[in-house]
């Protein structure tokens, strides 16, 4: 097989014949609507599949898929945002969408705007740590968590207390695409 790319296309050549349907049928998912979760519940196609010549498959990124998942990026990192400048504790901070690509972040009031930056700035880790069952939750808040642990909120409304361990079992670099 070949395989090559160009800008929002890339093409795959199976030289042999009896495997092109194989092919097709194994990549197929990747040219499948995703729901675009608007108004109606409508759908859009990201990929398209082409054949120009037997044995060629030739994906391309629709114009369409990338403006969805670039919205959908933005829409996300809007929110990443929002809950870091709320760590900062001032009141009506403005955190929303300018133009296609870019967030317009005002925090009136603000002391120390390297602050916002660092925070901002930083990486998000993923890590996927322990409950730890052997002291109430309620027990813990009152007093102190047991060593090596920690007393975290969900996002839930209200807020849902967890005793945590502190060792991480897994993080983002164990985990692959």
């Amino acid at each position: 097989t070949g395989l090559s790319g160009s800008g929002r296309t890339v093409e795959v050549r199976i030289r042999d014949a009896q495997q092109v349907t194989l092919a097709k049928e194994t990549l197929a998912w990747l040219t499948e609507p995703i729901s675009s979760g608007l108004f109606g519940g409508g759908t859009i196609s990201e990929v398209t599949l082409e054949e120009p010549e037997p044995g060629l498959l030739r994906f391309t990124l629709t114009e369409e898929g990338l403006d969805y998942r670039t919205s959908a990026a933005l829409t996300q990192s809007i929110g990443v945002v929002s809950r870091r400048v709320n760590e900062l504790g001032t009141t009506e901070p403005v955190i929303q969408r300018q133009g296609d690509d870019r967030i317009l972040v005002q925090v009136p009031g603000l002391d120390d705007p390297q602050r916002l930056k660092d925070i901002l700035g930083q990486t998000a880790k993923l890590t996927f740590q322990m409950v730890d069952q052997t002291v109430p939750v309620q027990e813990a808040i009152e007093g102190r968590p047991p060593a090596g642990t920690t007393v975290m909120y969900s996002n839930d409304d209200p807020p849902v207390p967890y005793v945590i361990e502190d060792r991480v079992i897994v993080s983002g670099e164990n985990l692959v695409d």
